[in-house]
């Protein structure tokens, strides 16, 4: 009888050391080749743009690094390298396990991440944002050049093509937001785009679900609309 209770104690202890031990369910792995030795920043970037440290990790040879998510919502974080001043990692972060492998000498630049719905909304996001600001430097260098010319007409419908430009980017922006599934990215997103357009940014917040409402930028918008009213 001693012998079963004794055995019986031996796995309940192995079930609480397992459960206490194992990998969390929300966390980022990565690695940065050409790192060898370094210390590597886990921040979060506020919607002031500055970025506050939540976690870093010291890098000895293998340039391998692991941080933990938990307690932390799904919002725009960022990774920096102490020995790469200047250069950072902006991605939005997931409620899942996430893998970002990228290069020391390119950080920042190269660089493949995986991850839950957040990061792919947010990587299609921002390379449609890529796509609108090219249009918009095209055509600032062609605005310059006719400047320069005393090219009046062509001025003229540069500024009109920009206004065009900028106004399908908000339009798409208002879309990503408006468009299922409603994740926390579609938040930041309608937060950023929208926090100087308040009865754009009611129509958006007004068509989420709940618990959209709740999250850490739906709480920030509902802050924002209650101060305008």
């Amino acid at each position: 009888m001693r012998m079963k209770r004794t055995t019986v104690l031996l796995l309940s202890f192995l079930l609480i050391w397992t459960a206490c031990h194992r990998p969390s369910g929300s966390r980022i792995e990565g690695k940065i080749l050409g790192l060898n030795k370094g210390t590597v920043y886990l921040k979060i970037f506020d919607t002031d743009s500055t970025t506050r440290a939540v976690d870093s990790v010291h890098i000895k040879g293998d340039p391998s690094f692991t941080f933990d998510l938990d307690g932390l919502e799904p919002q725009l974080m960022v990774l920096e390298v102490k020995e790469k001043p200047g250069d950072y990692l902006l991605f939005f972060s997931d409620d899942t396990v996430m893998h970002i492998y990228t290069q020391l000498d390119k950080f920042g630049v190269a660089k493949r991440l995986e991850g839950g719905p957040n990061l792919r909304h947010w990587q299609a996001y921002k390379d449609m944002l890529v796509q609108y600001n090219d249009q918009k430097l095209e055509l600032t260098k062609q605005g310059y050049e006719a400047y320069r010319q005393n090219d009046t007409a062509t001025v003229n419908r540069v500024n009109r093509e920009l206004y065009s430009v900028e106004k399908r980017r908000k339009l798409y922006a208002m879309n990503f937001a408006l468009t299922p599934p409603y994740i926390p990215v579609k938040a930041y997103v309608a937060y950023t785009e929208f926090q100087n357009n308040p009865q754009a940014l009611d129509t958006i917040y007004k068509a989420w679900p709940q618990d959209l409402r709740q999250s850490l930028y739906g709480k920030k918008i509902d802050s924002l609309l209650s101060a305008n009213r």
